[in-house]
C-alpha cells in the first residue's frame, strides 16, 4: 500500500508574495524616477540655469527616459514569455 500524497495547495503564496513585492517596488520606483525626471526637465528649462547645470540635467533626463523605457520593455517581455 502506498502512502497518500498531500494535495497541492490552491494558491502558491510564495509566488504571490514575489509578485506583490515586485509590483509595489516597481510602482513606487517608477513614480520616484518619473518625478526626478520631471524635476530635471523643469531645471533644464529654467532661463537662469547655467550651461553646466543644463548639461547635467540633459544627461539625467536621457538616462531616466532609458530606464523607464527599459522597464516597459522588460514588462512586455515577461508578459509575452509567460
Amino acid at each position: 500500500m502506498t502512502a497518500p500524497t498531500p494535495p497541492t495547495p490552491l494558491i502558491n503564496w510564495h509566488a504571490l508574495g514575489q509578485v506583490l513585492a515586485t509590483s509595489v517596488g516597481l510602482g513606487i520606483g517608477l513614480v520616484v524616477v518619473f518625478s526626478v525626471g520631471v524635476y530635471s526637465l523643469s531645471v533644464f528649462r529654467r532661463p537662469d540655469a547655467t550651461a553646466a547645470l543644463r548639461s547635467v540635467n540633459a544627461v539625467l533626463i536621457s538616462l531616466i527616459t532609458l530606464v523607464i523605457l527599459a522597464t516597459g520593455v522588460w514588462g512586455f517581455y515577461l508578459i509575452i514569455h509567460k
